[in-house]
This record gives structure tokens, C-alpha cells and sequence, in this order.
């Protein structure tokens, strides 16, 4: 199996890293593209765990870093942070719809000849949201996996929001790290002057694609209640396959660093890699 750690410009110029693993047999495959979530980085946790196990099954594995995540230390979770400040959903949106286009142009190593057109993506918490976002750019996705999903981006109380507006800025510390990070006020007014855009309930009902919700019973950061309010707007039911796991936290008991595998994280695997072989 092949990993090939390579990058690519964004339209703002920035570089987006990713990461590839390929069995590299001769055969047609399909692309699973993976998207991290909020304070999270492609090699986060069990995000290469699961990439690989992916990659063993005959697809084309790629998890890129949104270009504002930031991440200048993975192992220590030091940031750089005034790119992470600038951050916003659309920005993360459109770092998707640049991926699309640097791949339908070759700009991405893979071996063209062995993709068979089409790509699977795969998001976990905020990513989630972002795949739900962008499963519609285009014909090219064919399927939707979303793991311990929100169901919404505007998560801050009025106050909260008073706050952040008038100081230009919300501010929270990183345990490991100890690390101050800033989310700039443009964070939230994105949320804001994008709110029906960004609706993910309605979003997710003009989803066609097959869709894939596994969130874990013990989810303390995201409310399985989101995961319920994701299916609940799925309009093609048949479509879905909804999996609640009884023991699974958000991260699904894996840590970062990556401490190895567990029954949940086992569960998750099988779980992905059956639905995206299905045809």
C-alpha cells in the first residue's frame, strides 16, 4: 500500500495538505474523501486508522487539513493562530469545492487511471456538517457518511453572541496544549448572514445520495438528539442507514495521539466500509 503526502493551492492561494493511500492494484476504484472537524487536523485521533482500513478495501483514501485549520504541531496540538482566528464554514466549503476541482483537473497525484470517476465523503462532527454542505457540488459523490454529526452551526447563546461582537473575537484555551485560540466575530457572521444556506436539517433532505449516520450513545460534546434531527429530515429513507453505538463517545473512544483501535472504533470500520461497498 502507497501513501503519498502531497498539497495543493486553494483559490486564496493557500496550501491544503492531504494525505493518500492507495493499495495500488490495477483495478477501477472509487475515492473516499475524509473531512476532520473543529480544533481537529487530517491526522488526527483515528482519522488515519480509519483512512487506512478504507484503503485496504480497493478505494482511493484522501484526507486533506482545511486550509485554516491551522495545525503547526499535531502530536503537541499547537496551532498557528492567526490563521486559525480567520476561519470560517465557508471557507471550509469552498476548500471542498477547490479539492473537486484540482482533482478533475489532475493536480491531485492519484492514478487517474485507477479512479473510476467517483467519490464517497466522509465527515466526522463539524466536518460532517461540511459534507453535508457540499454533497451537492458534485455529480461526482455518489455517497454521504456522517459521523457523530451536528445538526446545526449557531451553537452560542445570545450573549454569547453580544460578546463575540463586541469584541471582535471569542477566545477559549486548548487543554493539552494549553494554547489561547481566537475565533474571529467574521466566524460568526458567516453563520449568520448564511443561515438558511446553511441550514443542515433542510440541507440534508435535498440530499439524493445514500446516506450513512453512525454516532456514539456517549457522545458528550454532540447530542445524539442532532444525529436524530439529521435522519429524522432524510427524505429518501431508504437511503439511510442510521447506527446509534450503545458505549462510543464522540471520538469513538480513540485519542489523540492515537492510542490503537477499540471495539467501538472495530464497529465504525465494518460499518463504513460494508455501506460504501455496497452497491
Amino acid at each position: 500500500m502507497s501513501t503519498i503526502i502531497s498539497s495543493f493551492k486553494n483559490s486564496y492561494g493557500l496550501d491544503i495538505n492531504l494525505e493518500i493511500i492507495d493499495n495500488s492494484n490495477r483495478t477501477k476504484k472509487s475515492l473516499f474523501l475524509f473531512l476532520h472537524g473543529f480544533k481537529a487536523f487530517r491526522n488526527w485521533g483515528f482519522y488515519p486508522y480509519l483512512c487506512e482500513k478504507v484503503a485496504e478495501h480497493d478505494f482511493i483514501s484522501v484526507r486533506f487539513d482545511f486550509s485554516l485549520s491551522a495545525v503547526a504541531d499535531g502530536e503537541r496540538l499547537i496551532y498557528i493562530s492567526e490563521l486559525f482566528a480567520q476561519n470560517t464554514v465557508s471557507r471550509e466549503i469552498q476548500d471542498v469545492q477547490d479539492f473537486i476541482s484540482a482533482l478533475e483537473s489532475q493536480q491531485i497525484p492519484i492514478d487517474y487511471n485507477n479512479w473510476d470517476g467517483k467519490i464517497v465523503l466522509c465527515g466526522h462532527s463539524r466536518g460532517a456538517a461540511i459534507a453535508i454542505l457540499t454533497a451537492n457540488l458534485s455529480p461526482r459523490i455518489k455517497k454521504l457518511i456522517l459521523l457523530s454529526p451536528i445538526a446545526s452551526f449557531d451553537r452560542y447563546s445570545d450573549r454569547q453572541k453580544d460578546l463575540w461582537r463586541r469584541s471582535g473575537y471569542v477566545e477559549f484555551k486548548l487543554v493539552h496544549s494549553q494554547q489561547k485560540l481566537r475565533l474571529n466575530y467574521s466566524y460568526l457572521e458567516d453563520i449568520l448572514l448564511n443561515a438558511d444556506k446553511f441550514n443542515l436539517p433542510k440541507a440534508i433532505s435535498e440530499v439524493e445520495q445514500p446516506i450513512l449516520i453512525i454516532h456514539g450513545k456517549q457522545d458528550l460534546t454532540v447530542s445524539t438528539k442532532e444525529a436524530y434531527e439529521l435522519a429524522h429530515n432524510v427524505k429518501n429513507k431508504e437511503h439511510l442507514r442510521f447506527l446509534l453505538l450503545d458505549k462510543a463517545g464522540h471520538g469513538f473512544n480513540s485519542a489523540h495521539p492515537f492510542d490503537g483501535t477499540n471495539q467501538m472504533l472495530e464497529m465504525l470500520v465494518v460499518e463504513v466500509v460494508n455501506f460504501i461497498k455496497e452497491k
